[in-house]
């Protein structure tokens, strides 16, 4: 609900405040007083574009304030235009974006005019409408959709993996039938086998050159050989150095038994070097070509074997990815069944309701239609003015003031709410017995939520609880504009005026004065139209 509405230099509006009731509230004023410009502020805290011209002269800035009830909760929310065209919002007094305002204040106001009640044009709007009217959740068959797409994605992936899979069978197929025929499970391998080949690598050398050492010690002309000789010749002569010739030949000679038993002990396999040799070839192939270790190599098979694996149960788990996809495809289609059975129902009380509104309104003769479409029943709205002419896409099919007569007829439909709806001349057009029945849905409508309604119909205006004037006038060579509050004689003078543009014809004042005893007895009694002050 919107209780107060403040504007400040907003055009011809200098400064206005008006304090607003629940139920009907009518605003009226001569056309061009600046009616308009108080709709259009509740435009600005609904988002609208904020132009500079819209600054009027008594400031650098246009300023709308305005106290709104969301959720239970009041706020305070405003917004600030410069004469540069920049824009501020706030609401409760914190700086917002203007986006976050519009969204806020749109909890609680809604305004429907001849250029916005296209919204119902709109096929989100028309399926959101005819969903609240029947009461409608179709978040199970949201989650029925999410379900199937999942399922739809889950299978596809897995076709793609399968598809991939199969051109790459006969490499994987080489390629693990190289890794295990080499048979490998340890891997360290290749380090034990470099030491191995190493060591084998090594004996026939030590074995020759043991041999050749053995042979110059003790062989022929050996060096044993010639140290008793010497220690022989000497002995007489040099008994000490003879006795240091033989210490040697016994060292020599003891040497040269370590150096035999060695050479026994050692021994040569060419055999098991050859082999070595060549089981290190093939794991440095296999190295090179899978990965940099041996245990890079295991991986590498291990993974063979599982994309084989994967290849060989893909088909399964594909048969059972279709399965999941077909259950989820027959839930949706439950869901969507269900759905658009609600729809049908919701269609045919929208439908209905609206046609008989239309007849009250002026439009007796137009035809509303709802078309389903989809299996879960997408709704279409459709509209013709006459019955010589086909159903169009309301869109197409209806005018500003039509679209805007329609609004009013689903509004009553909408249940009970916070939100204002603020109608701007929907009436145009209208007269006669078309106006009394649109003044009759507004007061029917008020006694659900409040509705504020700028017009130039009497029987509209005198519907009202709340009344107020929107009156310009020259003050020191400048045009201003008032909006005040009218009861009483005020106000029959208004509706007067509103009837045959003399406010004094006694004719218009009896009418009047009719028209407000008429409403004042459909209605109840009139609320005191004490909301409002000129500033």
């Amino acid at each position: 609900m919107l209780s107060l509405l403040e504007v400040r230099n907003l055009g011809v509006v200098e400064a206005a405040s008006l304090e607003l009731p629940g139920g009907l509230v009518a605003l009226t004023g001569e056309t061009g007083a600046g009616k308009t410009l108080i709709v259009g502020a509740i435009g600005l805290l609904l988002g609208e574009r904020a132009r500079s011209d819209l600054v009027g002269a008594s400031d650098e800035r246009a300023r709308v304030r305005a106290i709104v009830d969301v959720d239970g909760h009041e706020a305070v929310v405003e917004r600030e235009v410069t004469r540069e065209g920049r824009s501020r919002a706030r609401i409760d007094g914190e700086l917002v974006a203007v986006g976050e305002l519009a969204s806020f204040v749109a909890r609680a106001v809604q305004v429907v005019g001849q250029h916005q009640a296209v919204f119902v044009t709109q096929p989100d709007q028309q399926r959101a409408i005819l969903d609240r009217i029947g009461g409608i959740d179709d978040r199970a068959w949201h989650r029925a959709r999410e379900r199937l797409a999942d399922a739809t994605a889950a299978l596809r992936r897995a076709r793609d993996d399968h598809d991939h899979a199969e051109r790459e069978r006969e490499r994987l197929g080489f390629e693990l039938a190289e890794l295990e025929s080499a048979e490998l499970a340890n891997p360290e391998e290749d380090n034990e086998l470099t030491e191995l080949v190493d060591r084998l690598g090594d004996a026939d050398a030590l074995r020759a050159e043991l041999f050749s050492l053995h042979r110059d010690l003790v062989g022929t002309n050996s060096i044993t050989d010639r140290l008793g000789q010497s220690a022989r010749a000497v002995q007489r002569a040099f008994p000490a150095l003879a006795e240091r010739l033989e210490s040697l030949l016994a060292e020599a000679t003891d040497v040269a038994e370590e150096v035999r038993d060695q050479f026994e002990r050692l021994e040569s396999d060419p055999a098991a070097l050859e082999a070595a040799q060549a089981r290190l070839a093939q794991l440095s192939h296999l190295k090179r070509r899978y990965g940099p270790t041996l245990e890079a190599v295991i991986e590498a098979r291990e993974e063979r074997r599982r994309a084989l694996a994967l290849i060989e149960g893909s088909e399964a788990l594909m048969e059972e990815l279709e399965a999941e996809r077909l259950e989820a495809e027959r839930h949706l289609e439950q869901a969507a069944s269900a759905l658009r059975a609600e729809r049908d129902a919701a269609a045919e009380v929208l439908r209905r309701h609206v046609t008989e509104a239309l007849g009250a309104l002026g439009l007796e003769r137009a035809r509303f239609e709802i078309r389903l479409e989809g299996a879960e029943g997408v709704p279409a709205f459709w509209f013709a003015a006459s019955p010589d002419l086909e159903p169009t896409p309301l869109g197409r099919g209806a005018s500003g003031g039509e679209l805007s007569r329609i609004v009013l007829a689903m509004a009553e439909l909408l249940g009970e709410g916070r939100e204002s709806i603020v109608l701007d001349e929907i009436d145009t057009g209208l007269g006669g017995r078309a106006a009394l029945g649109v003044a009759a849905r507004l007061q029917r409508l008020a006694t659900r939520r409040q509705v504020i309604v700028v017009t130039h119909t009497a029987s509209i205006a005198a519907a009202a609880t709340t009344h107020f004037v929107v009156h310009k006038e020259l003050v020191d060579d400048r045009t201003r504009t008032r909006v005040e509050p009218v009861r009483d004689d005020a106000r029959v003078r208004e509706i007067a005026r509103l009837l045959s543009g003399h406010p004094d014809a006694d004719v218009a004042l009896e009418h009047a004065r009719a028209l407000l005893q008429s409403a004042s007895s459909e209605s109840g009694p009139s609320a005191p139209a004490d909301g409002g002050v000129m500033l």
